[in-house]
């Protein structure tokens, strides 16, 4: 895989390979997660989002494998035809059975629509960035607006303020065109796990 075909891939699974191990199980995990935030309104049993919240406060540190377990435990008292519960299962795997691709297809099923891989394809560049371009991030840019700035996007999960955050990082001496374009990007995709967030948080 060159840049070129990671900019325009229209399947995920190219990209996971590539990154391999270089992908860290949290940005993996908030992949899976924000795969499912995408399709919430499908998720129609109650336990099956409570699942994707436990896999949320495990990739926070609130919650253990244990919990993981326990939530899936509970999945597996439901109906086993819900495509809904598949999902769940997968976002909440226990750290070693966890893989997204796994959850791109389930996703992909739940949605019954073949354009859900090309969002999926979105979100890794997202939660990744570029992996041909390398980001020198300076701690000088990490000011307390743009600490704010990404804090309150992280835990709200509301990143219209991402202009502002570029703003916030050209004020503090950032001209990085890549990050800067990122958080300006009018049809951007911004979920939990992005990579500029990320980087101003220190994640």
């Amino acid at each position: 895989m060159n840049e070129r075909s990671w900019l325009g891939a229209t399947r995920p699974y190219p990209m996971l390979d590539y990154l391999g191990e270089r992908a860290s199980a949290r940005k993996l995990r908030l992949l899976g997660i924000a795969a499912a935030y995408r399709l919430r309104a499908k998720l129609s049993d109650r336990w099956s989002w409570k699942a994707i919240e436990v896999a949320e406060a495990f990739v926070e540190g609130h919650a253990g494998v244990a919990d993981l377990q326990a939530a899936l435990d509970e999945l597996g008292r439901r109906p086993p035809h819900l495509w809904d519960v598949g999902v769940s299962e997968r976002v909440a795997a226990i750290p070693d059975f966890y893989h997204a691709d796994h959850v791109f297809g389930s996703c992909g099923s739940l949605a019954q629509n073949r354009g859900e891989r090309v969002a999926h394809c979105d979100l890794v560049r997202e939660i990744f960035g570029n992996p041909f371009r390398t980001v020198a991030f300076n701690p000088s840019w990490r000011t307390d607006t743009a600490l704010s700035l990404a804090r309150v996007m992280y835990d709200s999960r509301d990143y219209t303020a991402m202009p502002i955050l570029a703003d916030a990082l050209q004020d503090a001496g950032c001209e990085h065109a890549y990050i800067l374009d990122h958080c300006r990007d009018p049809k951007g995709v911004h979920v939990r796990g992005c990579w500029v967030v990320d980087l101003v948080l220190g994640k």
